[in-house]
């Protein structure tokens, strides 16, 4: 999880502690993401960020129909932000949408990797969306 004050915080789900060191979780193999912070998500932030302008992000998994992972991030802006994972370059390309009337609070990918939900923190709807590729 992270921290108001902008810090990735680690947990053991046996006891709810905290791992004696955060470099003892550096080299794990994590199933998903789904915070804004960390190496292979810090190419999400714009430029002169103030740390509000994304509240929510998710990796894809492999879907059948679309080449590579994916990664989501959305936030304070109407915009959903679809970028390569890992996304390590800073500053990094997007293909951004915007649908939603105001922020957004949440996204995450369906188990198939093919369809996304966003849920709005403003307009308060939920939207279900459809990854196809490119030469589609």
């Amino acid at each position: 999880s992270t921290s108001e004050g902008f810090e990735l915080l680690h947990w053991k789900a046996p006891t709810g502690g905290h791992p004696s060191s955060s470099s003892a979780c550096r080299d794990l193999a994590w199933a998903t993401w789904t915070v804004p912070l960390g190496w292979p998500v810090r190419g999400i932030w714009p430029r002169a960020s103030d740390g509000t302008e994304v509240s929510s992000v998710c990796r894809s998994g492999v879907a059948p129909s679309v080449a590579g992972e994916h990664l989501l991030a959305v936030g304070e802006g109407r915009k959903l932000r679809l970028l390569r994972w890992p996304c390590v370059a800073e500053f990094a390309a997007a293909e951004e949408v915007v649908r939603h009337t105001g922020s957004i609070a949440r996204v995450r990918f369906t188990a198939d990797g093919e369809r996304l939900l966003t849920a709005g923190g403003t307009d308060t709807c939920i939207m279900q969306w459809r990854l196809v590729p490119a030469d589609q």
